[in-house]
């Protein structure tokens, strides 16, 4: 048996799957940065929510699916393959929103300045999926966020549409 363990998966809605609403599971705490109330303050990583800044896309989990399928059996090598591409922040996701999409600096929350510095985290040992499945590109942060936000806005309006 193979098991596949990421750390929080982001990105884009999957081909054919259904939904009614903009975001479900852990891509609830990007579309976060364009819902809410005006001049809201960016929200640290609050440990209740248990969501550091760690993250993988979820096309990079499952092209590792894939090629954990290609790995022939072997009693000598581990078969749980960690997936965390990178770091960030709420405050960089933010920055970068504001620069790429300019046109929705009015939905996402406030910079003050005065944001609580993000404590220490794990660091995810990923060597295994690197040598034994071959994944080392993962999609960048800024492209997840990117096409997680694009896509979470065209599901807006879809659901919108078939409300009316």
């Amino acid at each position: 048996m193979t098991t596949i363990h990421p750390s929080y998966v982001y990105g884009p809605v999957g081909s054919g799957q259904v939904y009614n609403a903009p975001a479900t599971g852990t891509n609830q705490l990007i579309y976060g940065l364009i819902a809410g109330v005006a001049d809201r303050p960016v929200s640290g990583y609050d440990p209740a929510l248990r969501a550091p800044p760690l993250h993988v896309d979820v096309r990079d989990v499952a092209r590792a699916h894939v090629l954990a399928l290609k790995v022939p059996p072997s009693a000598d090598e581990p078969k749980r393959f960690i997936l965390s591409s990178s770091r960030f922040t709420w405050k960089e996701a933010i920055e970068f929103i504001a620069q790429a999409r300019p046109e929705l600096k009015g939905r996402l929350p406030v910079i003050t300045g005065k944001e609580a510095p993000v404590p220490p985290f794990a660091i995810l040992d990923t060597s295994a999926t690197e040598k034994i499945l071959g994944l080392r590109n993962y999609i960048t942060w800024q492209d997840t966020v990117l096409d997680t936000i694009d896509d979470m806005l065209r599901i807006e309006k879809e659901v919108a549409a078939s409300a009316q």
